[in-house]
């Protein structure tokens, strides 16, 4: 198998609580679905912070100026 040099570790303690409550037997579906999308948010926020941005000019109705 090939290694993986992209692999991200999601080590937060929400994602951690909302695991387990995927694993419990209790949890009704709406729950489940409300922790899925709490970890999927968590993992994209957390992956995003390896994009690369590049600077642009932009004009605002006041002035000039910068962004990404």
């Amino acid at each position: 198998m090939k290694a993986q040099n992209n692999f991200v570790l999601i080590d937060h303690p929400l994602v951690k609580r909302d695991i387990t409550l995927l694993r419990k037997v209790e949890t009704n579906c709406k729950q489940f679905r409300d922790a899925v999308t709490r970890i999927s948010n968590i993992i994209a926020v957390e992956i995003s912070k390896e994009f690369e941005l590049s600077k642009t000019e932009i004009e605002t109705p006041l002035e000039k100026t910068s962004g990404h």
